[in-house]
C-alpha cells in the first residue's frame, strides 16, 4: 500500500510539473503605438524609468500568407518612479518576410492614458 501511494505521489509531481505555467522573465508587451518601416520599429510601451529597446526582442515571421509580429520584453523594468509611456525604436531583421502580405500584431494594443500618464 505504501508503494502504491510512493508512486501515486510521484506520478502527480511529475504531471503537475508539466502543467506549471510559462515564466515571466518575458512576456509579449501590451503597445500604446506601433510604426513599423522596412527593417525598424517604433513603438510605445510603459516604463518605470528603466525601459531600453535593448529589454525588447522582436520576431517577425511568415506564416500562409500572413506574417506574424510580436514584441517580447526580455527584461524587466525594475525600476520604481512613477509609470509614463515612452517611445522605443529599434532595428530588426526581417528577412524571409513578403511586404506585400498583412501583419498580425500578436501584442496587445492599448490607446494611451490622459496626459501620458497612469
Amino acid at each position: 500500500m505504501k508503494k502504491h501511494f510512493t508512486l501515486s505521489l510521484l506520478i502527480l509531481v511529475l504531471v503537475s510539473a508539466c502543467k506549471s505555467p510559462p515564466s515571466r522573465a518575458s512576456y509579449l508587451e501590451p503597445l500604446y503605438s506601433l510604426t513599423m518601416g522596412v527593417g525598424e520599429i517604433t513603438f510605445e510601451v510603459k516604463s518605470h524609468g528603466c525601459t531600453e529597446a535593448g529589454d525588447f526582442k522582436i520576431e517577425i515571421s511568415p506564416a500562409n500568407k500572413i506574417n506574424r509580429l510580436w514584441i517580447e520584453r526580455i527584461k524587466s523594468d525594475r525600476c520604481r518612479k512613477m509609470p509614463e509611456i515612452v517611445k522605443i525604436t529599434q532595428r530588426f531583421d526581417d528577412g524571409g518576410v513578403d511586404h506585400q502580405q498583412p501583419i498580425i500584431l500578436e501584442n496587445l494594443l492599448l490607446m494611451k492614458p490622459k496626459k501620458n500618464r497612469f
